[in-house]
């Protein structure tokens, strides 16, 4: 998140518990005010309901290989068990 943070809204957040990461979230699904953003329900139940989404998505691109050169994609492939070692090697 790139916005400035006050340091009214610094110690308003210590003192009702409410995280960094939060203020990422309202941001990201939240609803846009006038004021700011605003969670719904609804809108909440469309964040968890995208976030499953992207859970089967993680768990279908698992082990694959995006190869990438100058900016582009150049294949991609399932990279078997020696592979996957080979690539993780430092």
């Amino acid at each position: 998140m790139n916005m400035k943070l006050s340091q009214h809204a610094e110690v308003r957040c210590q003192q009702r518990g409410i995280h960094l990461s939060d203020l990422e979230i309202a941001v990201l699904f939240g609803k846009e005010t006038p004021r700011g953003y605003f969670i719904t329900k609804k809108g909440r139940r469309d964040a968890e309901q995208s976030l499953k989404h992207l859970q089967k998505q993680i768990s279908r691109m698992e082990g694959k290989l995006v190869a990438i050169k100058d900016d582009t994609i150049t294949t991609v492939f399932h990279a078997t068990s020696s592979q996957q070692k080979q690539l993780l090697k430092r």
